[in-house]
């Protein structure tokens, strides 16, 4: 699948449901295409199996985009890709979110 086909198919209807944050759904859907293609099968899915080429591009692109907006990045021994937000106030406990 091209690329442009697949922001097309990603972008689809994409609504910004969020509506009060300031959410570009443009970029949100380029950045899935960047991703989806790495490691992009012949049917139109992606394949980046642990501790290949791909999921180490996959991760170093993730990493990228999170340092663009000042986040303090790291990976885990286990691969973990981790975004740190530092607040106003450092010394309170860290929310996390993940999936």
């Amino acid at each position: 699948m091209k690329n442009i086909e697949l922001k097309s198919k990603l972008l689809g209807e994409f609504k910004n449901v969020f509506g009060l944050l300031d959410f570009n759904e443009k970029r949100v859907a380029e950045r899935l295409s960047e991703i989806a293609s790495i490691g992009l099968t012949g049917d139109g899915g992606s394949n980046r199996i642990a501790y290949t080429r791909e999921e180490r591009q996959a991760k170093e692109t993730i990493k990228k985009w999170m340092a663009e907006i000042e986040l303090e990045v790291q990976e885990d021994q286990a691969g973990n890709v981790i975004g740190r937000y530092i607040g106003k106030h450092p010394s309170l406990p860290a929310v996390l979110a993940g999936s």
